[in-house]
């Protein structure tokens, strides 16, 4: 399993998106009331990002399956775009959320999902390899 290259994409990715939804729990500590739409949505993209992570650790275990391997990376991706797209609707329309902005943490909130959404990208291109791979070896038979 960790001798294939999608593991370690998978793994990492795991690990921005889990940081992602971590920090950003821990950065606004008004998430607890959850009165206010922006709170709503940073909530949200919390949660997407930390579904996505899951769903890329979950992937790391289904390596028997490739195919529902693929498509479970592809539901992943899925989450990791509305989470991103969650979390700059509310950069962009709440400026004013002091956690975000004034320690530049605003950056940093939306690379980790980019840089998820890279390595979830690669685990797949690398899973589609293996797919090809192993069709042109029955081929061979």
């Amino acid at each position: 399993m960790i001798q294939r290259i999608q593991t370690i994409y998978l793994t990492l990715a795991f690990f921005a998106l889990a940081i992602f939804a971590a920090v950003g729990l821990a950065i606004d500590p008004s998430l607890v009331l959850l009165d206010d739409w922006h709170e709503w949505m940073t909530a949200a993209a919390r949660l997407f990002a930390g579904l996505g992570g899951v769903a890329a650790l979950i992937a790391i275990f289904r390596y028997a399956d490739r195919k529902a391997q693929r498509d479970l990376i592809a539901n992943a991706q899925w989450l990791v775009i509305v989470a991103l797209v969650l979390e700059v609707v509310v950069i962009w329309l709440f400026p004013e959320l002091v956690a975000f902005t004034e320690r530049g943490l605003a950056a940093v909130s939306v690379l980790l999902p980019l840089f998820g959404y890279a390595l979830l990208m690669l685990a797949r291109k690398a899973i589609d390899r293996d797919i090809a791979l192993v069709k042109s070896m029955d081929r061979l038979r």
